[in-house]
This record gives C-alpha cells, structure tokens and sequence, in this order.
C-alpha cells in the first residue's frame, strides 16, 4: 500500500470541499443575483414612490390652486349678479319712469274709434268730427278746445285685415275737456255713426290714448275680464281697473303680475 503524503490529503480535502460547496457557492450566485434583483426592484419602486408623491404633491397644489380659483369665480359671478339685479332695477324703473311720464304726456288725449273714414282724406275734417261727436252725447266743444286732431296710422299687425276705420286721436287743449268728453262716453251705449250722418253703422268708442306698454297690458286685462268674466274694465288717466261686478272692489292692473295675482286670487275662491 502505497503512502498518501501530507501535501495530496491536503489536495484531496480541497478538492472535497470544493466539490460539496459547489452547489452552495452556486445557491449563494443565484442569492445574490436575486438579491440585486430585489435591490434594483426596490430602487424602481422607491423612485416610482417618489414621482408619485411629487405628482400627489403638484395635484394637491393644483386643487388649491383650482379651489382658489373657482372661489375667486364664485365671488365674481356673485358680483355680476348683483349689478345685473342693480341695473335691471334701474331699467325697470327708468322704463317705468318713462312709460308713466309717456302716459302723462297724454292726458289731454282721446281717441275716437268707429268713425268711418273719408274716401279722400285730405278732404276729413277730425276737428269738426271730434265736435260733432261731442254733441251726439251732450257736450260742447269749441274749435279752440281742440289742440290737434288726425287719424292714425293702421298698426301693421292689422293690414290686410277688417278691423274697420282708423280711429281719430284728438289732444285737447285743457285736460278738462277731455274729462267732459270721456265721462259722457255712456252716452254713445245707444248711438251708431248712422247718428252723425254716415250710412254705416258703426258703434262709437271713446278711449283714452295709452302708451304701447299700456295698450298691450289693456289688451291682457281684457283677455282676463272675459276669461274671469268680469263685468268691468276701465282706464283712468292712464290707469287700467278691473272689477268682478258693483259690488265687488276694485283692482288696479299696473303690470302683468297684478293680472296673475288676480287671476290666483279668484282661482283660490
């Protein structure tokens, strides 16, 4: 048997323990291939973490900065609201203003509806129609009582239809003229133009002269009158009045909302 020195025992325990560290050695390559893995894996994450947190931080500061703004909007829209209520109200009330300083302006008027025109007009005298209709009913106006008199024009929604003459408006030279004229209109219940010599037989109307805003309320509260049924309707200066019947009271109409408010009123009866 042949002696194993020192030097190769040594060889073969090396080579021994290389051969069953191997599959360590080899366990511990792939630990720490795995092992940078994960290191670069949390790096990955830790910077996505990272721009995360700063897009969560400029997205809050957009909401702040957005939050700011949309109260800055609100404060603004609030503000544009109250000066349009602010200068609504003032054209209200300056297209009131106007519309009742209009309506004044025509205090000394009337005007005179079916009265048959004249086939030349150049040839109508209205001043000595206005007279003569004031002694159809009893009053009696001179040639100077009368400012000045004309017919006119066909509003544009009635051409093409037969809605009859023209009517005559007159301006008076005193108001209290005018007055006389307009509370003896009861007179005409009976008469026709027939009575003033023309061969039609028209009814003849006494109304004072409104303004578009109050013709076109007039028109309403006529409406209203026979929807409701009621038995009155007048003007007054100006003014426009309701009335169920004699023993009801009275309503002023000064805007469409007044009409509503009547119509509410009777409908909760």
């Amino acid at each position: 048997m042949s002696t194993i020195t020192t030097e190769q025992l040594s060889t073969i325990l090396v080579e021994k323990l290389d051969e069953k560290l191997a599959p360590l050695n080899s366990t511990v390559v792939e630990l720490r291939k795995s092992l940078d893995e994960a290191i670069k894996h949390v790096k990955f994450v830790d910077a996505k973490y990272d721009d995360l947190l700063k897009k969560m931080k400029k997205d809050d500061e957009d909401r702040k900065a957005l939050w700011t703004e949309n109260k800055t909007l609100k404060l603004a829209v609030q503000t544009l609201e109250k000066q349009h209520a602010s200068l609504e109200l003032q054209l209200r009330n300056h297209l009131t203003e106007s519309n009742e300083k209009n309506q004044y302006d025509r205090r000394e008027c009337l005007e005179v509806r079916g009265i048959p025109q004249h086939a030349t007009p150049s040839e109508e005298n209205t001043n000595a129609i206005i007279i003569e209709v004031g002694k159809l009913i009893g009053v009696d106006i001179l040639d100077n009582d009368i400012s000045v008199s004309h017919r006119l024009p066909q509003a544009k929604s009635y051409k093409g239809k037969n809605v009859g003459p023209s009517p005559i408006i007159v301006k008076f030279t005193r108001r209290s003229v005018k007055e006389r004229l307009y509370g003896a209109r009861k007179n005409l219940r009976n008469k026709t133009s027939s009575d003033l010599g023309y061969p039609e037989e028209n009814k003849i109307y006494l109304a004072e002269s409104l303004t578009e805003k109050n013709r076109e309320l007039f028109k309403e509260s006529l409406a209203v009158k026979k929807n409701l049924e009621f038995k009155f309707i007048w003007t007054n200066n100006g003014r426009i009045y309701l009335r169920e019947n004699n023993d009801s009271p009275i309503f002023h109409i000064k805007s469409k909302d007044d009409i509503e408010k009547l119509k509410g009123s009777i409908q909760a009866r």
